[in-house]
């Protein structure tokens, strides 16, 4: 049931997509369908299981931050995939949810120094 949920949430963002990603066939469509089922599958495999697009929330934007910096992605891969966040907030009506990528990635360092200067108990 939990992998339908997955597929499912893929499935209305390609509906999604069909409706507001631009010209059919275009590059910049095909590439929202490359990417934007690939965040959702992100945030999927870490355990978050949105059941429709709406459901994108600030707390997602963080983790998605988070598995790429874990993933070692370069900047531009990034900055490309944060182009679809955007967009897919954007068409949901939430585009002022979506900081800058470098807000997130600066969030996400402090994180890390912090919980790298917490000493084990």
């Amino acid at each position: 049931m939990e992998k339908l949920m997955g597929a499912e949430l893929n499935r209305q963002l390609r509906a999604l997509i069909d409706e507001r990603g631009g010209r059919h066939g275009s590059r910049i469509f095909e590439m929202h369908h490359s990417v934007m089922p690939r965040i959702a599958d992100m945030l999927y495999e870490r355990g978050y299981k949105l059941g429709k697009p709406m459901g994108l929330k600030p707390k997602h934007l963080a983790i998605i931050v988070e598995i790429m910096v874990e993933q070692g992605l370069p900047i531009e891969t990034m900055n490309l995939i944060w182009m679809e966040v955007r967009n897919w907030a954007a068409w949901i009506g939430k585009a002022d949810m979506v900081q800058s990528l470098e807000t997130y990635l600066a969030k996400h360092a402090e994180s890390v120094a912090e919980t790298a200067s917490v000493p084990d108990a």
